[in-house]
């Protein structure tokens, strides 16, 4: 696949993702907690661009040299099950084993299927649930996990 662009998230991109968290999520992030992540010294922010346009995004805290999570991995319904999050998936790990992480972890909604079985397939198992995680609606969270 070509055609892409991944590339550190900047502030600048900030209307566009919140734009695109509040098509996709009944429960969005908001814009300033974009910012913050954004800004924090633990933060690993990625943009995925198809001709220019933001299509996709990961926002990821790093514990050097031990852990990465996943803590939003989106991608833009128009090019939702194109292969853009394995893309961007593919490119979170790389980025995380230069940092010498070996172990990954995420939240995903149980009734995701589609991105479960995206996480299944780069190897992330179920480790356990977090009850009622998830809000509007209220959902429980599996929390799974990928260990180098």
């Amino acid at each position: 696949m070509s055609g892409y662009l991944i590339r550190p998230m900047q502030e600048a991109d900030l209307d566009q993702v919140a734009q695109m968290e509040k098509e996709i999520y009944s429960d969005p992030w908001s814009k300033r907690m974009f910012l913050d992540h954004l800004f924090s010294p633990t933060s690993l922010n990625l943009t995925l661009e198809i001709n220019k346009e933001i299509t996709g995004y990961a926002c990821n805290t790093i514990i050097p040299e031990y852990l990465l999570a996943i803590d939003n991995l989106t991608i833009k319904r128009d090019f939702q099950k194109k292969g853009y999050g394995s893309i961007l998936l593919t490119k979170i790990i790389q980025k995380g084993k230069e940092s010498g992480i070996n172990t990954f972890t995420l939240e995903a909604r149980e009734s995701n299927q589609a991105a479960i079985a995206l996480y299944r397939k780069f190897g992330f198992k179920v480790a356990g649930q977090r009850k009622r995680y998830y809000h509007s609606p209220v959902e429980d969270a599996l929390i799974m996990t990928r260990e180098e």
